[in-house]
């Protein structure tokens, strides 16, 4: 390991690698391209990733569901909330005694 170290310490520099450079090597080297915005740049980085876009919309979805599901079963059905909990208590009540049947 030492070797490694000593081996390193002999490289010489020349000062002219140090030179500042011209105009025109400044010029090249800059990198022109639009500015992009926090979202833009993450909605762009979503829209790359296919997947994150998958997840993003199902749980959109459920969200939607969750917020206009009860609304749509009262209309749709007929059932009103308080109907819609014994059903739900009665369903547990068979899960409860299968599991106890078993």
């Amino acid at each position: 390991m030492e070797n490694l170290i000593e081996e390193n310490l002999d490289i010489n520099i020349n000062s002219s690698l140090f030179s500042p450079l011209s105009m025109e090597e400044k010029k090249s080297e800059d990198v022109i391209r639009p500015s992009v915005g926090y979202w833009a740049n993450a909605w762009r980085r979503l829209n790359e990733n296919k997947v994150a876009l998958f997840s993003l919309v199902m749980i959109v979805i459920i969200i939607l569901f969750a917020i206009f599901g009860p609304i749509l079963i009262e209309k749709l059905y007929g059932f009103t909330s308080q109907q819609i909990k014994q059903l739900l208590i009665y369903g547990q009540m068979l899960n409860i005694g299968l599991v106890l049947i078993t």
